[in-house]
């Protein structure tokens, strides 16, 4: 799915559960799935803003990117 859309060029995806633990991120990064993310990381921040909006933070991989979220319902 993600490979199909349309990113700009360097944009990330990663999709977490309620605990921050990831289930998907693309581009692959080796030992990432299954993987909680920091707690003082950008998860904490999400949390904190109610599961939907956007700010800037270092990523998994050390580089300051914006984040944009929203908390998504499985039925």
């Amino acid at each position: 799915l993600f490979q199909e859309a349309t990113l700009p060029q360097g944009a990330t995806v990663t999709v977490l559960d309620r605990n921050g633990i990831i289930l998907a991120h693309f581009p692959e990064m080796d030992g990432l799935l299954g993987e909680r993310m920091d707690a003082q990381s950008v998860f904490s921040a999400i949390l904190k803003q109610g599961g939907s909006g956007s700010l800037e933070s270092p990523g998994l991989d050390g580089v300051l990117r914006l984040f944009a979220f929203n908390r998504l319902r499985v039925s």
